[in-house]
């Protein structure tokens, strides 16, 4: 981009920091920026892979190292949902975390179903409505995160 590109650049992350986000962000390089709202764009249910997030993010030339600084950032942030240090979690960015709440109130209204109809069958449900979600261990579920 030339100059005049660049001002342009400058002067819209001025207005969005300044008009979204008055006192709570700092100004985020552009790279960042934009990688924010590819990352955005791009989740598929408001979930996208790491491996695609690295693949955005090297287009704009971030490292993988980089890319981890973007996240942590955003996580600082709560833009976005990131768990580095959890196995069945690392490899996926949430960029929405509605998806999350859905998954729950999905599980918790299942599990209440089989309750009331006394069904034994919970593997063949829980595989046909979550399998596509997400896989997390008992242990997971069990800590406070």
């Amino acid at each position: 981009p030339d100059s005049y590109d660049q001002g342009i650049a400058n002067n819209l992350r001025k207005a969005i920091v300044v008009h979204c986000n008055k006192d709570s962000l700092p100004p985020l390089p552009m790279k960042w920026f934009i990688l924010e709202m590819q990352i955005t764009r791009l989740a598929t249910q408001g979930v996208l892979s790491l491996s695609r997030c690295l693949g955005l993010a090297q287009r704009l030339g971030i490292d993988e190292l980089g890319l981890e600084t973007v996240l942590l950032h955003l996580v600082k942030y709560n833009l976005f949902l990131w768990y580095k240090n959890v196995p069945e979690l690392r490899d996926i960015v949430i960029s929405d975390p509605q998806v999350i709440l859905k998954v729950i109130t999905d599980l918790v209204q299942c599990k209440h179903n089989l309750n009331v109809l006394g069904d034994p069958g919970i593997k063949g449900i829980w595989r046909s409505k979550f399998k596509n979600h997400a896989i997390v261990s008992r242990d997971f579920l069990a800590h406070d995160h």
